[in-house]
């Protein structure tokens, strides 16, 4: 993976950490708050949450490379071509070892979501802290 490729994948998932983080600042209704502590607490809530949705989606994804889900995908492919034609279906015969090698060769990389979800999830704590300090 080039540096630019590297580039866009950790702005694609900072602004879905960003998109979520005001997703959950108009839920809580962060604009509208008067009080310090209640923003301070709402500011905790709205990047914590990113944080650890970004953490849990690059764990999914480290489990998936592992091949944690390929039995599950191999089995839906198997349900889904007994709807199609005896042509295709005799044309698509890959057993599940084959499967599992092509799987193994399209790993997806996580370390953006992990480094990403961390530190919206260290500006969380800081929130927290200055909460607890208010």
């Amino acid at each position: 993976m080039t540096g630019r490729d590297k580039a866009i994948e950790y702005s694609v998932v900072g602004g879905v950490g960003l998109v979520t983080t005001l997703i959950v600042a108009f839920i809580r209704r962060l604009f509208w708050l008067t009080e310090s502590t209640d923003i301070l607490r709402t500011l905790c809530d709205c990047f914590s949450v990113p944080g650890l949705i970004l953490i849990l989606i690059g764990a999914i994804i480290v489990c998936s490379n592992g091949g944690a889900f390929y039995a599950f995908g191999f089995a839906g492919k198997k349900f889904i071509s007994l709807f199609q034609s005896d042509e295709k279906r005799k044309a698509n015969k890959e057993s599940y070892y084959d499967y599992r090698q092509r799987k193994q060769e399209k790993q997806r990389s996580f370390g953006s979501f992990f480094i990403i979800g961390g530190v919206f999830l260290l500006i969380g704590i800081a929130f927290l802290i200055a909460y607890y300090n208010v």
